[in-house]
């Protein structure tokens, strides 16, 4: 595997080939020729490599019902936490986006007052390398199968995050909700609709 590295930049590229990611970094000027193996510790380990989310010399990678917190120490990529949460179900880490040391994690198929609503995950990191779960994020209008959580964005303190499955303007026809964090509290700002009707599945 060689990768081009722009002057001036380090990458980090990351790919999921049969469920073990391998992530090769390299410096300005320099082709990267090595893959080096990450490996989760712990946790269920299925589907490692779902979806993943960098920034910087931290990075997150999903699984079923977990994901997992690394961060580079200049050698090697080091596990730092299991993040996850009681009675998490299949579809886990359908989408993730991480953002210094914030990190949002969509599980679409989480069943909450309906079957598959889905909801959003924020973790963020304090010193040490510690992660903690700071909220959980739902929909102000959630229903069956709306699928909250199948993409998310993340830059500051504001995420978008995807709901496909949702009906406004007739079935499918999808949005997507904007959330603010004022302080350690996240609360919805704003709901986004497609111009017409119709099954695009906005938030996909």
């Amino acid at each position: 595997m060689n990768v081009s590295i722009p002057p001036g930049l380090r990458a980090l590229v990351l790919a999921a080939l049969s469920g073990a990611l391998l992530p090769a970094v390299g410096r300005a000027d320099t082709i990267c020729s090595q893959e080096i193996p990450l490996a989760a510790t712990g946790g269920s380990g299925v589907d490692f490599g779902r979806s993943v989310a960098v920034d910087g010399d931290l990075a997150i990678v999903c699984g079923d019902l977990e994901a997992y917190a690394f961060s580079w120490n200049g050698v090697a990529w080091i596990q730092e936490a299991i993040l996850t949460i009681p009675g998490a179900e299949s579809g886990f880490g359908a989408s993730a986006a991480l953002d210094g040391s914030t990190a949002l994690i969509g599980l679409p198929l989480q069943d909450g007052a309906f079957a598959d609503a889905g909801r959003a995950l924020v973790f963020v990191r304090g010193s040490g390398g510690t992660w903690t779960l700071q909220q959980e994020l739902t929909p102000s209008d959630p229903d069956l199968d709306d699928q909250f959580g199948f993409s998310v964005a993340l830059e500051g303190d504001r995420a978008i995050i995807g709901s496909p499955g949702d009906d406004p303007l007739g079935t499918d026809t999808g949005s997507a909700y904007v959330f603010e964090r004022v302080g350690t509290l996240w609360s919805q700002l704003d709901k986004i609709l497609p111009a017409d009707s119709g099954s695009f599945r906005l938030g996909t």
